[in-house]
């Protein structure tokens, strides 16, 4: 239930980001905004995009194979698969980003128009939207894992690891940036404002969870009844259920 509904953060704030690119794009005329060029720009971008979650998907396999390791013994497995595969991932991954990324950033200075780039403000809040919906899932297993719902998961922790940098690292670039138009404060206010629905809805089901629950231990008290059938057996007021409902 929770990654389903992350996934679909996710997909909203996807397509609704490139809406708006795709209309302030037919809104601008070649002539009206100077630097790179749109082929050059989406080249850097897309590359820098796809390199970075491979980069981070490595990193991901590796830091999840240690933490297995160290406090999985009894499911460790003689297979290294994973640690090759983010090995490989990171060794193509993370040089590639930081080239483009190196090359992006030497134009950005040197041309200030490419900080009002619509592509530029998508492809910033699009990996924070990444980020952020994958640190939300791993929250909840980690939280899961905290009151004893779930086992422990190497793969959680290392989630909130990778995603905290990649997500504080391309916050901190956007705050930097200064030249803000009203055109490209959409995107911004598109992001904080889908990542607000989604925390209000879960804070939303874990309520009306809560407060279900307790309705149900109290009913039979109150109207001096028997209700036949609760639900399962962890659905008490000290079940999974109830746990579940606080992360």
């Amino acid at each position: 239930m929770n990654y389903i509904l992350l996934t679909t953060f996710l997909i909203v704030l996807t397509t609704l980001v490139y809406a708006i690119f795709v209309r302030n794009q037919r809104g601008l005329n070649s002539d009206s905004q100077p630097g790179i060029g749109l082929a050059r720009r989406s080249y850097l971008y897309a590359l820098s995009f796809l390199s970075l979650l491979m980069a981070s998907v490595g990193g991901l396999f590796i830091i999840t194979f240690l933490l297995v390791g160290l406090f999985e013994a009894s499911q460790l497995t003689s297979s290294n698969t994973p640690l090759a595969i983010g090995t490989s991932l990171i060794i193509i991954g993370l040089p590639l980003w930081v080239i483009h990324w190196f090359l992006i950033s030497r134009h950005v200075k040197k041309l200030p128009v490419e900080r009002k780039s619509s592509l530029r403000k998508t492809y910033l809040y699009v990996v924070m939207g990444i980020a952020i919906s994958s640190l939300m899932a791993s929250g909840l297993k980690i939280l899961e894992w905290i009151f004893r719902i779930e086992d422990f998961s190497g793969y959680a922790w290392s989630s909130i690891l990778i995603w905290s940098i990649v997500w504080i690292y391309h916050w901190r670039t956007s705050e930097q940036e200064a030249a803000l138009t009203l055109e490209k404060l959409d995107i911004r206010h598109l992001y904080v404002y889908i990542t607000s629905f989604v925390t209000l809805f879960m804070i939303f089901v874990g309520l009306f969870q809560i407060l279900r629950l307790i309705m149900l231990e109290l009913y039979d008290p109150l109207l001096g009844t028997q209700v036949m059938l609760k639900g399962p057996l962890n659905a008490g007021i000290l079940g999974s259920q109830m746990k579940s409902a606080f992360p």
